[in-house]
């Protein structure tokens, strides 16, 4: 059902999720549900829950999308690494989405992870989500955090604001690079690509990647990369920048060789405090074969050497 609403002499100015939450009798959780799933819409652009609008601004709002639910899919893999009432720990393989963007597709990890725990269907604001916490992109594997519940959710997503969670990523890249290097160019996003944007952009997104050479083989060097921040595409389009791409990089490489069939790109390692207990966790997810298979073929003696 679609709801047209314009704002009253009392919203003006407020922020847009409190004053829905008012205006539609609602509760926050369903209000942030609704922003969360883009379906509030002013001018036909979805509204983020921080903004406000003058007196008489008309909003859309789709309230079906507040009861929008996954459709499970059991036949999707799905290896948990850790789990406990509050988290899981997820080793996501190549080419699977983490979750849909349509409320009709099956085949993405969300879809997996309610097949086998239905009750992450409330546990992020936006429930195609399924409670991760975080996203890796679709041609990359590796380790994924999911919260079990709200709160959890709202926990880690803040630790990740704040830059509390250490990301350590395994990659292969064509071209040569200094032993260690920083890149902390801000980064745009331009349609599906994310682009080198000059500091005085008002939508670039501040970007550090850092990085350490474990080994090189001719034209190809193995990196251990770290991150702090998650801009979409950040690794790829930062080594991109120093004209040495990730190895099987469709967008911003040379795209897949006959002995690389996918991305050479891994989450191998997450570090961080447990929300509950505050004990120190620390995960790491093996290489997956079809990796090290590429690594032996071009001489490499270690792919899983860490920091």
């Amino acid at each position: 059902m679609k709801k047209n609403i314009e704002v009253s002499p009392q919203g003006a100015h407020q922020r847009i999720d409190v004053y829905l939450a008012q205006a539609l009798h609602l509760s926050r959780n369903t209000v942030k549900r609704l922003l969360a799933c883009k379906a509030v819409l002013f001018e036909g652009r979805a509204v983020s829950k921080s903004q406000s609008f003058e007196q008489g601004t008309l909003l859309e709002i789709d309230l079906t999308l507040a009861k929008v639910q996954l459709i499970p899919n059991p036949s999707l893999p799905l290896r948990v690494l850790f789990e406990d009432d509050t988290l899981l720990i997820l080793d996501k393989p190549s080419a699977l989405p983490c979750y849909p963007l349509r409320t009709d597709e099956t085949d993405t990890l969300a879809n997996a992870l309610v097949a086998r725990y239905p009750q992450q269907t409330s546990a992020s604001y936006n429930p195609l989500e399924a409670g991760l916490c975080h996203r890796l992109d679709a041609e990359t594997s590796g380790l994924l955090i999911a919260a079990r519940n709200l709160q959890t959710y709202r926990c880690m997503r803040e630790a990740f604001s704040g830059q509390q969670i250490y990301k350590r990523y395994l990659c292969l890249c064509v071209g040569e690079l200094p032993p260690v290097g920083l890149v902390s160019s801000p980064l745009v996003q331009k349609g599906q690509y994310s682009k080198i944007a000059s500091p005085d952009n008002p939508k670039a997104r501040a970007a550090q990647t850092q990085f350490r050479v474990l080994e090189q083989q001719g034209v190809y060097s193995l990196l251990s990369v770290e991150i702090a921040t998650g801009v979409m595409h950040q690794i790829r389009a930062h080594l991109a920048s120093l004209g040495a791409p990730v190895l099987g990089d469709e967008r911003y490489g040379l795209g897949k060789s006959l002995f690389c069939p996918r991305l050479f790109l891994h989450a191998t390692e997450l570090r961080f405090l447990h929300p509950l207990t505050r004990r120190r966790l620390r995960f790491e997810g093996p290489l997956p074969s079809e990796l090290c298979c590429v690594l032996q073929k071009l001489g490499f003696q270690n792919g899983r050497q860490s920091a």
